[in-house]
């Protein structure tokens, strides 16, 4: 499987969009496939930069976010 994010690399991590931590669940939905340069951007620089960083997901990650309850505004 390739990266979600860079479509480029080998997908090796699975990464919750909302972590186990805050509430999130472990359906697909709410699971992206990426490799470990992207995960570690995600972990890096938050949701918000990421969506940026990679427009082609914002869509599914604001999804993910408002299925669980989860803000999807940026808060400054």
């Amino acid at each position: 499987m390739i990266c979600e994010a860079c479509r480029m690399r080998e997908a090796t991590d699975k990464h919750h969009i909302v972590s186990r931590g805050a509430g999130g669940v472990n359906d697909e939905y709410n699971i992206l496939h990426l490799c470990r340069q992207c995960h570690t951007i995600f972990h890096a620089r938050g949701w918000v930069s990421f969506g940026v960083r990679f427009f082609h997901l914002q869509a599914r990650i604001k999804l993910a976010r408002e299925t669980q309850g989860k803000h999807t505004e940026a808060r400054l």
